[in-house]
């Protein structure tokens, strides 16, 4: 068996959840491995976010947050996903698909109708996720 697969296997025990401040140390590690350095967000980006009309979801796999997904709603009803990674080890699994998913239905349960975001042109992989939705 692949390593992906071994991982794959693992997966069923995959739950995407609601962020608790518990899970901030473990978020911010895959934040630090997943952008460089100038494109990190800090832990006072994340806390601030917690003070909007947000959604922050983590997937959570036994325990190990191996992902995230972070946005919030604005008053036109216009959803805003700020970051969405997933830690390197887990990519290519759908991950990051469920986490978009979880993110769109939680935007629209609090009034988003759409949902903007921002991605580099050289950012394939964000870009073949979002264009496969």
């Amino acid at each position: 068996m692949r390593k992906g697969e071994d991982l794959l296997n693992g997966l069923e025990c995959l739950a995407i959840r609601l962020f608790k401040i518990n899970d901030l140390s473990q978020v911010l590690m895959v934040e630090k491995e997943s952008f460089h350095p100038g494109q990190q967000y800090d832990e006072s980006v994340f806390m601030r976010y917690l003070d909007m009309k947000h959604v922050f979801l983590v997937a959570d796999l036994r325990g190990k947050i191996i992902g995230y997904v972070l946005g919030f709603v604005e008053d036109s009803s216009i959803a805003h996903l700020a970051s969405i990674a997933v830690s390197s080890s887990y990519r290519g699994l759908g991950i990051g698909r469920r986490l978009l998913e979880e993110f769109e239905k939680k935007a629209a349960a609090l009034g988003a109708k759409r949902i903007v975001l921002e991605v580099s042109t050289s950012n394939t992989v964000a870009l073949n996720m979002y264009v496969k939705k």
